[in-house]
């Protein structure tokens, strides 16, 4: 099985745009503690949309939107001294967006289509099959964020947060063999337009 550039690009690209500012945020925790850490969160988050602008030559609404609601909650957080603020960010992230994306799935409405057609050529089946199943694990992310984040340490609550970006990449790369299946012409093997 052979992994085109783009595949491996858009891979890459995910994990250090959208991932850095994660795993940044728990390097810092282990180090320094949990306020810092939200600092360096939001501060690597701007980071992240600044260079995400420059790499793609576009702005990337949803990204900046995510970008925007952490560097506020981070702040927030580091102002008020409340971790809460920041906990209950990524739970109603998770929980609204997926929910969102199960809502608008049951009335064909493929939202994750209108995000990702310039980079995936796959048919509507395979967007819909995409979508619920990103629906359900961002759901899923949103319920168990709020029940570790409310019963458990800051210290369960950001190893928690950053062992999701790692669920999320491996589950991202797995949806791979769906696009595989679903490709339309003109795409790759992976079903990424070349």
């Amino acid at each position: 099985m052979k992994l085109y550039s783009k595949t491996i690009k858009i891979l890459l690209s995910f994990f250090i745009l959208e991932g850095l500012p994660v795993i940044l945020f728990f390097i810092v925790f282990a180090f320094k503690g949990f306020f810092p850490a939200v600092l360096t969160l939001a501060s690597a988050s701007t980071v992240s949309v600044i260079a995400s602008i420059i790499l793609h030559k576009r702005i990337p609404y949803f990204a900046l939107l995510v970008a925007s609601t952490t560097i506020i909650a981070a702040t927030a957080t580091y102002i008020t001294d409340d971790p809460k603020i920041l906990i209950t960010r990524d739970t109603l992230y998770y929980s609204i967006f997926g929910l969102s994306l199960l809502l608008a799935a049951q009335k064909n409405i493929l939202i994750l289509k209108k995000m990702l057609i310039t980079v995936f050529g796959i048919d509507d089946i395979a967007w819909k099959i995409l979508q619920l199943r990103w629906g359900i694990v961002l759901l899923f992310s949103g319920i168990l964020n709020a029940f570790i984040g409310n019963t458990l340490s800051e210290n369960a609550w950001a190893f928690y947060k950053a062992s999701l970006l790692f669920v999320f990449l491996i589950f991202a790369t797995y949806q791979l063999t769906l696009s595989k299946k679903h490709r339309l012409d003109g795409t790759n093997d992976y079903g990424i337009w070349s």
